[in-house]
């Protein structure tokens, strides 16, 4: 048991030692046994306090010490194709419930969990397991992005992608290249951005009638390069594309609600206000519906924009605070001080962020 914890690199819990160390000599009903009698060695720590569950964990040295013994037992890969399966299954539950009324708890978790999801991701590289990889990534884009692992992410989808090929599913590849686009996007890389934009619109259309449902999706890959190339009619002809294929689509509320509100941004650049206001409210219907505290924090924002430009300067100033109380519960470290840097400095100045405006 000692040296099949080792796998574990951000500590773990009961039933994650169970799935990925039971059997092969431990039965499943004795791990409890074993781990307390490992905590009663002091070889493994066990930590409770404000948690629901015990969390278990190894001190360095001795993690070390039993990696070695793992390997010397030959159990390297067999623990890692384990823990990397159970850590694609927690990240893949983890995923749509970043976009509900549980995201900070969802959040918190992937958190506690990151160094177990990068051990994950690295034998899913060494492994050669790149769909799985992949289908880890895209789980976590929205936790890396709003707690701050933008480039991290993007350096885990680059070295996956590198290695895809044509064995892997169209739909996990549009995904991971789309999502790369965004990443990209907020580095500010317009290039890579319109690359892997590009990419994912390709294989879409290639892919016929199995690829239509995916198109709407890797469109947006587009709108991010054209947006972050300042061509803001192109991306908003994109995004407008986008929104009838996401209408039609089974369970459209995640990507329709977020193309309505790039949609609304960018109509708000253009000058066209009536469209922004109308896309951002559908937008923020759909967001409240689910609960989606992230994607209401920047329709908010959108509409102290809008506010803003309008001169009704009272009215952007409580969007901007319910933004930031919304953001700092979130944990949205990045977004905040990206916020702290524009929407304080245009209400002191102000000045609209839209080109257009006249007060720019």
């Amino acid at each position: 048991m000692l040296r099949r914890l080792a796998v574990f690199a951000a500590g773990f819990t009961l039933d994650t030692a169970e799935v990925v160390c039971s059997g092969e000599g431990i039965a499943e009903g004795r791990t409890l046994d074993v781990l307390s009698s490992l905590v009663g060695k002091s070889l493994v720590t066990a930590e409770t306090t404000s948690r629901a569950q015990a969390r278990y964990r190894l001190l360095e040295m001795v993690r070390e010490y039993a990696l070695e013994k793992l390997a010397e037992a030959g159990e390297v890969a067999r623990l890692r194709d384990r823990h990397l399966d159970l850590f694609l299954a927690r990240a893949e539950e983890a995923g749509p419930k970043l976009h509900d009324a549980y995201q900070q708890l969802w959040l918190n978790w992937l958190e506690g969990e990151h160094d177990n999801l990068r051990v994950a991701l690295a034998w899913a590289l060494e492994s050669g397991r790149i769909e799985e990889g992949l289908r880890i990534a895209i789980a976590l884009v929205r936790f890396w992005e709003i707690r701050g692992y933008v480039r991290e992410g993007l350096a885990w989808l680059e070295r996956l992608l590198a290695q895809a090929d044509k064995d892997i599913s169209v739909v996990v590849r549009v995904n991971a290249l789309t999502f790369a686009a965004f990443l990209a996007d907020f580095l500010g890389d317009a290039s890579t951005t319109l690359a892997y934009g590009r990419d994912a619109v390709a294989l879409a259309e290639a892919a016929g009638d199995e690829g239509t449902p995916l198109l709407g999706f890797a469109l947006a890959g587009l709108v991010s390069a054209a947006r972050a190339a300042g061509d803001y009619q192109t991306a908003l002809t994109l995004v407008e594309r986008s929104i009838p294929l996401f209408r039609d689509s089974s369970s459209p509320s995640v990507n329709l609600g977020m193309s309505l509100l790039v949609q609304g941004g960018l109509a708000l650049e253009l000058g066209y206000y009536a469209t922004a206001r109308a896309a951002l409210e559908e937008s923020l219907t759909l967001a409240r519906e689910v609960g989606d505290a992230f994607r209401i924090a920047y329709v908010l924002k959108s509409f102290g924009d809008l506010a803003c430009c309008e001169q009704q300067y009272a009215e952007a100033q409580t969007a901007y605070e319910h933004t930031v109380a919304l953001l700092r519960d979130l944990g949205a470290r990045h977004d905040l001080a990206s916020f702290a840097q524009s929407g304080t400095r245009l209400l002191a100045s102000g000045r609209c962020r839209a080109r257009s405006c006249a007060f720019h």
